[in-house]
């Protein structure tokens, strides 16, 4: 399906890539993902400014919103994403697939920290997790020295 974005979601996409750190809050339905990932998108395959994004979600968000709506969109088809959900081994074999975005719930976020201690792959956990809130951490490419950081409700 073609993305034709209404003009709210066209400047949610231009601030997300404007400003490293902001707050995307809309309403259910008025597509935050597909804005989020046409922004992702942009910063990683013709930016080049980010490596790998971690969405912290709600399991039921975790488990099948982002792959379905990356999957709905002829413009975000190319990006790869790993669930990085359910037993150890699998949250392990899903961070060791090579993706551009990793997914897991806000329960998982104890224990990624403890996997990964000071080698952390993504750029910053340090943000405060709002209650029903995503957090998708853009990591930065080691040239551009920057990062973006976007809260997005899910409620």
């Amino acid at each position: 399906m073609i993305f034709n974005p209404h003009a709210y979601q066209e400047y949610c996409v231009k601030k997300i890539l404007e400003i490293k750190k902001l707050g995307l809050f809309l309403d259910m339905g008025l597509g935050k993902t597909v804005t989020t990932l046409t922004a992702v998108r942009e910063l990683k395959y013709n930016r080049f400014q980010v490596k790998k994004v971690l969405v912290v979600a709600p399991k039921k968000v975790a488990e099948g919103t982002w792959t379905r709506e990356k999957d709905k969109w002829e413009h975000t088809k190319i990006l790869r994403v790993s669930q990085v959900l359910g037993s150890q081994a699998k949250r392990i074999r899903a961070l060791n697939t090579p993706a551009d975005i990793y997914i897991t719930n806000r329960e998982n976020v104890v224990w990624l920290v403890d996997y990964y201690r000071n080698d952390w792959p993504f750029d910053s956990c340090s943000s405060l997790l709002l209650k029903a809130a995503a957090l998708v951490t853009l990591m930065s490419s080691p040239s551009s020295g920057s990062s973006n950081t976007i809260f997005i409700s899910s409620s």
